[in-house]
């Protein structure tokens, strides 16, 4: 990969996580629930043990 997809892709993460963090603050309940349906992803943690993504 290069280095301008690095770029892209964290500027992208930053953005989404930007705009998550402002929705949380005025949606408390939707940040709980984002917590608990993140919870029931950790068995697909396991199928790709092979890469970082």
């Amino acid at each position: 990969m290069s280095v301008l997809s690095y770029i892209v892709s964290m500027g992208v993460y930053m953005l989404f996580l930007f705009l998550f963090l402002e929705y949380t603050r005025e949606k408390q309940s939707f940040y709980k629930w984002f917590f608990i349906l993140s919870l029931f992803t950790i068995p697909l943690w396991f199928f790709n043990l092979n890469s970082f993504f």
